[in-house]
């Protein structure tokens, strides 16, 4: 199973296919190069098509803050990993029905 983060750096935020993996997205609000606004367009349009999808907007970030240390994206990586692993537990429980 393919399980990915949106970031600018994978795919362009308006890129996506009729079958998506499940989605975690991190954005900064203040992010010029993958607007909030574009990436919220994203999500509406991956949650429609019945992707699951977790997004988080941070406040006072820009585009590429990492793991977050000491900014409220503190943390966001153990929400993705949260995220993934129960995505992914969710899959194998249906592959084996």
């Amino acid at each position: 199973m393919q399980v990915r983060a949106i970031t600018s750096a994978s795919r362009t935020p308006s890129d996506y296919a009729s079958v998506e993996p499940p989605t975690f997205v991190v954005v900064g609000e203040e992010d010029g190069i993958a607007p909030p606004a574009v990436m919220e367009r994203r999500v509406e349009a991956l949650r429609k098509s019945g992707t699951p999808v977790e997004f988080h907007k941070f406040k006072g970030l820009g585009h590429g803050f990492g793991l977050g240390k000491g900014t409220s994206a503190e943390g966001w990586i153990f929400e993705a990993i949260r995220f993934w692993e129960t995505s992914i537990r969710g899959r194998s429980s249906k592959a084996k029905e």
